[in-house]
């Protein structure tokens, strides 16, 4: 039997059996080229269409660095309800806020804003 796709990757195997209970087996394309430069502590700059485990792969990044706050910007409040759920699902011990024109989240240590927040 082969080693866990993800574990090949370098992830630790606490978070590949997270991975695994949440049902995924095989990372995407932007994933396999992306978390092993992310594990040598270098920057990425991905483009990938919707869909392809973008925001999983931010995951990934935010949980391994460990920051105490973190700022997520996207276009959309849409977007970032659903990114805020990905990242709960990756870091589950983490208070995690919106900022938007609905919802001021402001003293939650991860913070999801819309650009228009920033103007």
């Amino acid at each position: 039997m082969s080693a866990n796709p993800f574990l090949e990757l370098g992830l630790s195997e606490k978070l590949v059996n997270s991975l695994s209970s949440l049902g995924f087996e095989e990372p995407t394309p932007i994933q396999t080229k992306a978390i092993p430069v992310l594990l040598e502590g270098r920057d990425v700059l991905g483009q990938a269409a919707t869909g392809t485990g973008k925001t999983y792969l931010s995951a990934f990044a935010v949980k391994k660095a460990n920051p105490k706050r973190l700022l997520f910007l996207a276009h959309r409040e849409q977007i970032l309800k659903q990114a805020c759920k990905t990242f709960a699902k990756i870091i589950p011990d983490i208070q995690y806020g919106i900022l938007s024109a609905n919802h001021k989240d402001f003293h939650k240590p991860y913070l999801f804003a819309t650009i228009n927040m920033l103007s």
